[in-house]
């Protein structure tokens, strides 16, 4: 699978926020194979490129949860009933894939790494 760029999306975090929803960043992919790099390296970009990121806690998703990352953490924590192949997870339009950061305010992020990572999500046509 072939994917040149990633659009991404944040929840806001505050009510004056909203008035900028939905906090849409698009970014190129890195030539990646896992998505544990894809997701750093989006993470690590868009704490520069917008200080909400580097300020609370999120979770990742796509087709599915992907990580949680956390202002505490230098890099997102897979939530590792998600990780397989690139196009099980992420949802991919032409040659761009979707991630959209949900915020957890106030949430403890261990505790919502170790709640997210006991969820279950199975794939269409996949027995459990």
């Amino acid at each position: 699978m072939q994917i040149d760029s990633i659009r991404v999306t944040r929840d806001s975090l505050s009510q004056a926020d909203k008035l900028n929803a939905p906090h849409e960043h698009v970014t190129k992919a890195a030539s990646t194979a896992t998505v544990e790099e894809l997701l750093l390296g989006v993470y690590q970009k868009l704490k520069t490129a917008d200080p909400a990121y580097a300020k609370a806690t999120w979770s990742v998703t796509s087709k599915r949860p992907l990580a949680v990352v956390s202002q505490q953490w230098a890099k997102p924590r897979i939530l590792l009933r998600s990780v397989r192949r690139l196009e099980d997870t992420l949802i991919v339009q032409g040659k761009t894939a979707y991630l959209h950061f949900c915020l957890h305010n106030k949430a403890d992020p261990h505790a919502l790494y170790q709640m997210m990572d006991q969820l279950s999500f199975p794939y269409l046509g996949e027995t459990t």
